[in-house]
């Protein structure tokens, strides 16, 4: 979507890239860097085509959907990186569903680079740099705050000397399960990605971007109500403090053709549980009780409030206790996060709360574990950084977005 005279973008003044520069030094500080492979004008020339690409992509019979192709390119590098980034990913398993579209749109364009730049680029870096570049156009996206300032923008590197695997067998990668709750969320986010509880809680919410489609995953639907903006909106929303969603209820998908479709992939593959024959399989997904739009997994939802959802058999997923405003039986999340400092300690739900009402805050956070995430498999080796920040902006005529704060001392 092209922007009007109404949303033109509001370049960065030079002392907010120099925040954001300074930034980028301290969180790739423990790296050892030689000479970049790439020159920033290599990067700045795919950061161009990547965000032209974008702004041309479109959601067929889906007129308000938005720029699809930014979220499916930040969830690109994601599930690539699940297992260690290797460029490698088989678009059949279940959990990739839809991801060939993102591949497709961008390898002719992998292959115009590495001709270009004379580099033999692995694809993994290829795929983790285009990820890169698409959160910081979702970033942009953002509305400008009074007096057209500039509200947070991520602060990650562009790293390069990831290695291609070879193998395509994503059966043994490890994706969380959208169905299940608190502690499988959390292990997993450390198993996979050495995260901390904080890294975790930060990451998902990436799910500010983008939907879930039913033909892919059997969810439908937004998580937020701008789908191309890279915000703390995710946190707002589930934890809705001013009561305008009405809270969240859980439903059950009804299982149809789609659905049937989703179920018959996954039964191709030997991880799949079968039940026998007769038994219907069950989603859920939570909603917002005012008008029952919108989008939360379990394993969001959770983050928030102490869900306990059924953890196998025909029902798994399923959670008895309801969340909605003026009767909140779920408990509130009160796993800890983990001291920032001695002594310190604070729930996840407090810091859902906390990131919903500070933008800065999350970006920082998620911007930490974004970098640690495209790092994986790399351990041990020395990935250099291309010394290049993309041109910082935000479109005006919007509503403004939150007024910028230092950073809390709330928690």
């Amino acid at each position: 979507a092209s922007f009007s005279a109404s949303q033109e973008e509001v370049m960065a003044p030079k002392s907010w890239k120099a925040w954001i520069v300074a930034a980028l030094v301290i969180g790739t500080a423990t790296l050892s860097f030689s000479s970049p492979a790439l020159s920033p004008d290599d990067v700045d020339w795919l950061r161009t085509k990547i965000w032209k690409l974008i702004e041309k992509s479109s959601e067929p019979d889906c007129a308000d959907c938005g720029t699809p192709l930014l979220a499916q390119l930040v969830r690109l590098s994601f599930h690539d990186c699940v297992g260690g980034c290797d460029g490698v990913l088989d678009t059949d398993f279940p959990a990739n569903g839809g991801l060939k579209v993102p591949i497709e749109a961008i390898e002719p364009l992998f292959s115009e680079f590495r001709n270009k730049t004379d580099k033999n680029l692995s694809r993994a870096d290829f795929w983790a740099l285009v990820g890169t570049i698409a959160l910081y156009r979702g970033a942009a996206n953002q509305p400008c705050l009074p007096s057209g300032r500039l509200p947070a923008f991520p602060s990650v590197p562009f790293l390069l000397g990831r290695k291609d695997g070879s193998s395509t067998a994503d059966e043994s990668k490890d994706f969380p399960d959208p169905l299940l709750g608190i502690k499988p969320t959390l292990d997993w986010g450390h198993r996979v990605f050495g995260f901390s509880h904080r890294d975790t809680v930060a990451i998902l919410g990436a799910h500010t971007l983008g939907r879930a489609r039913r033909y892919n995953s059997g969810f439908e639907h937004t998580w937020t109500a701008s789908p191309d903006v890279l915000d703390n909106s995710y946190y707002a929303d589930m934890s809705d403090t001013d009561g305008k969603l009405g809270g969240w209820k859980q439903i059950e998908i009804e299982v149809g053709e789609d659905l049937a479709m989703v179920e018959k992939k996954k039964k191709h593959h030997k991880h799949h549980h079968h039940h026998s024959h007769g038994d219907k399989p069950k989603l859920y997904q939570w909603v917002h009780a005012s008008d029952g739009e919108g989008l939360m997994f379990n394993s969001d939802m959770c983050l928030y409030k102490d869900i306990e959802p059924e953890a196998q058999g025909l029902d798994k997923g399923k959670v008895e206790c309801t969340y909605t405003q003026g009767d909140e039986q779920c408990d509130d999340q009160s796993e800890q996060v983990g001291p920032d400092q001695p002594g310190e300690e604070f729930s996840i739900g407090q810091l859902v709360e906390l990131y919903g009402r500070d933008n800065y805050k999350w970006m920082q956070d998620f911007s930490q574990a974004f970098t640690t995430m495209i790092q994986t498999g790399s351990e041990g080796e020395q990935l250099e950084e291309v010394p290049y920040l993309p041109p910082l902006s935000c479109r005006t005529g919007l509503p403004a977005g939150q007024l910028p704060k230092d950073l809390s001392d709330d928690l």
